[in-house]
């Protein structure tokens, strides 16, 4: 891929559609000649995994030009942020890190092996291996200052994925957020997502999963 000028241009192009990550990896299954190619886009690569300089120029940089177009509440408690794949592992990483900013993840099928691919290239190993970076860091003390509400997914016939989800659920439990999760029948696609996505919107920004004060 071709560097952006900023995190902030790079989200905005990506938004538009990854040209390389939707030809090269649809349906979005990572294989394993891929993973040993380094197929995958620059910006997938370098921006979306746990990068605290790609969210603090979301912050910085893109949301204050997002609000002079369509002004949005920056209530925690009414921000949702959603990603799927690498993108579910981003979401997750900016709530953890800036829960002021963001309270509500909506998660599919993030990528918590990450940066450990063994769990792609050798899940038979699953067991033995060592945990991705994000899971390990919530399970020796991933809490906030105030719980975050998440909705988290995975899909059957996406093995390693539903694995390492389970994973990093019950990491989040241990921690005290509260977690949704369920588990979908299919595998790692956008037709899955989608529903996914509307269902994760309207729970997370229900009045069931807001805190009382926020519900008038």
């Amino acid at each position: 891929g071709i560097p952006c000028s900023s995190p902030a241009s790079c989200l905005l192009k990506r938004l538009s559609g990854c040209l390389p990550c939707r030809s090269l990896l649809r349906p979005a299954r990572l294989r394993k000649d891929n993973v040993r190619q380094g197929v995958l886009c620059w910006f997938c690569c370098r921006e979306l995994p746990c990068d605290a300089a790609f969210w603090q120029a979301v912050q910085d940089e893109l949301l204050p030009q997002a609000a002079r177009l369509a002004p949005f509440s920056d209530d925690p408690d009414r921000t949702v942020v959603s990603g799927q794949s690498y993108g579910g592992l981003a979401a997750l990483y900016a709530g953890l890190h800036w829960p002021q900013r963001f309270g509500r993840v909506l998660t599919q099928s993030g990528s918590f092996w990450w940066p450990n691919l063994q769990f792609i290239t050798d899940f038979d190993l699953r067991d033995t291996l060592e945990p991705g970076v994000l899971v390990t860091q919530v399970g020796q003390g991933g809490r906030t200052a105030s719980p975050l509400v998440i909705f988290q997914e995975a899909g059957r016939r996406e093995a390693d994925i539903a694995f390492v989800n389970q994973q990093m659920h019950d990491a989040l439990t241990a921690a005290g957020h509260r977690a949704h999760q369920r588990v979908y029948a299919g595998g790692h696609d956008t037709l899955c997502w989608r529903g996914g996505l509307i269902d994760g919107f309207r729970w997370l920004l229900s009045d069931a999963g807001l805190p009382a004060a926020s519900r008038d």
